[in-house]
């Protein structure tokens, strides 16, 4: 009888397709983003620029124009204020709204989702249900309404975009828990007498790590489109805080004769957003590989 049997140790894997094109975008997302915080925290303390501070004398010119020996390597805007100023102080609001935001709905929503999925029963169906009705309204319209009642301004815009996005922390960390309970190492943790606080912060809550890191990743993106939508509503930052959002705004009304004041922050937009989306991707292809598409 012929042994047919293969020694699997002597088989050589098959990599994954594409994996060398996952990794450039892993590396090159991960720069891209990694360029627009450096932008974003080293920018004003190397670039001075002061949103207040108008020159109607210098207002719509084109980029890489100069005027009395100042030069304005992306032009200016109807008020004459310097673009390229504006771009970089931004990028620290839309990266700032966005950390703020994501860290105060991740911790908010994985508290919330690690009880409901720990203890279950009617807490668990209250607060999923709670969930159903906030995800049944869109967050934009949720968010609209808040800053509309709060008032405008970067502190309300957080804590608004903040409380639309708790419930998919929740949702994320409830599942994990829901399959983290019920293993052998957490019921002996009650056998042994640990409280409930114990078994959820030393046994649970580290099932909850990687996938909220995934979420949070890709909320990040979400947010910073929200914001600019809402700044270019002028529900956002305030004309002494130039938001991307309302950069753009401030320049629809020339925009063919002026271009660049709506282009150059739009493009600087879509660049920050696809970076992090594609980052998200990767990061949810090596920190979860079940959920993962094979090219």
């Amino acid at each position: 009888m012929i042994d047919t049997t293969i020694d699997t140790a002597t088989v050589p894997s098959r990599p994954r397709r594409g994996g060398r094109v996952a990794h450039l975008r892993l590396y090159l997302s991960a720069g891209i983003i990694a360029m627009f915080v450096l932008v974003a925290v080293l920018g004003p303390v190397f670039y001075e620029f002061d949103p207040v501070t108008t020159d109607v004398a210098a207002r719509l010119l084109p980029p890489l124009s100069s005027v009395d020996g100042t030069s304005y390597p992306l032009g200016t805007d109807p008020l004459g204020r310097d673009l390229l100023g504006q771009i970089i102080y931004g990028a620290r609001i839309s990266l700032g709204v966005a950390a703020g935001t994501v860290l105060g709905g991740l911790v908010v929503g994985a508290v919330i989702g690690i009880i409901s999925g720990y203890f279950g029963g009617r807490l668990d169906s209250f607060i999923m249900r709670l969930a159903d009705i906030q995800l049944a309204v869109p967050p934009i319209l949720l968010a609209i309404l808040m800053v509309a009642v709060l008032g405008p301004g970067i502190q309300t815009l957080i804590v608004a975009l903040a409380i639309t996005r708790w419930v998919f922390f929740a949702r994320v960390s409830r599942s994990s828990v829901l399959v983290a309970r019920e293993r052998p190492f957490v019921e002996a943790a009650r056998v042994s007498g640990l409280s409930h606080r114990q078994i959820m912060m030393s046994h649970i809550a580290r099932f909850t790590v990687s996938p909220l890191l995934v979420v949070a990743t890709m909320q990040i993106g979400l947010v910073i489109l929200a914001e600019a939508a809402l700044s270019f509503l002028g529900l956002g930052a305030s004309a002494q805080e130039p938001s991307w959002g309302l950069i753009i705004a401030n320049g629809r009304g020339v925009l063919l004769e002026a271009w660049w004041i709506s282009t150059l922050p739009g493009v600087a937009l879509s660049l920050l957003v696809v970076s992090v989306a594609v980052f998200g991707d990767e990061l949810r292809d090596r920190l979860q590989p079940d959920l993962r598409l094979d090219d």
